[in-house]
């Protein structure tokens, strides 16, 4: 994810599907890379950069390793199945 990037979004006021059409974007693309989904081109890093005028690299410097990682799937109540399991295998020995 890339917390400049989104921080400058939320800070423009802009919502995503304007930014997309204001850029000739798709939608899906710009929210997958704003989210870190997908990999911004070259091309859309400078755009980005030029619509927002902030420092490319800065714009797009990504969030520190332990933040960056996936989240593990939730169940309805919001735990994690991994810590389910690791309960149940406590309860169990």
């Amino acid at each position: 994810m890339y917390p400049n990037l989104k921080m400058e979004i939320w800070l423009s006021g802009i919502r995503q599907n304007r930014l997309a059409r204001e850029l000739s974007l798709d939608e899906t693309v710009l929210s997958k890379v704003i989210n870190g989904y997908r990999q911004p081109s070259p091309r859309l890093r400078a755009l980005l950069a030029q619509y927002f005028d902030k420092n490319e690299a800065w714009l797009f410097q990504v969030e520190s390793t332990p933040a960056t990682r996936k989240p593990d799937k939730t169940n309805a109540a919001g735990n994690s199945h991994i810590a389910d399991k690791q309960l149940q295998r406590l309860g169990r020995e």
